[in-house]
């Protein structure tokens, strides 16, 4: 939009009422919502996209089925999970933040280290501590 075009624009706004600017704004974003509408791009048709990548005799029905079947396989010898195997909030009780006794329980389960500048958690001593 040229300068000469924006400031007729401009000075027929100030001529209207707040009423008439405020339907005008609504009546151009209709109009723009239309138009951004029109213009977008379809997405792409995934068989046109995968076309030939696969066999011809795959069902992929099949193959997610079997995916799913593996997943679930890996979950049933994964057993249950409780958060006592990894945490022990009676053990952690020195570090009295809830979340900091997380971090240092699971850090001193797994041998690990934690970064930490609390002191309550450096001098509880559960967990090495490196900052």
């Amino acid at each position: 939009m040229g300068s000469t075009t924006l400031h007729q624009v401009e000075s027929l706004l100030d001529k209207l009422t707040l009423s008439e600017q405020a339907a005008l704004i609504e009546r151009l974003a209709r109009r723009m919502r239309l138009a951004a509408l029109s213009i977008l791009v379809q997405p792409q048709d995934l068989y046109g996209a995968w076309k030939d990548k696969f066999p011809r005799d795959v069902d992929l029905n099949v193959a997610l089925r079997d995916i799913r079947r593996g997943w679930e396989t890996e979950w049933d010898k994964a057993g249950e999970f409780a958060s006592g195997d990894v945490l022990d909030f009676d053990h952690d009780a020195a570090v009295p933040e809830m979340h900091d006794r997380i971090i240092v329980g699971l850090a001193r389960r797994l041998g690990a280290s934690c970064i930490s500048r609390d002191p309550l958690v450096v001098s509880s001593g559960l967990a090495p501590v490196v900052w």
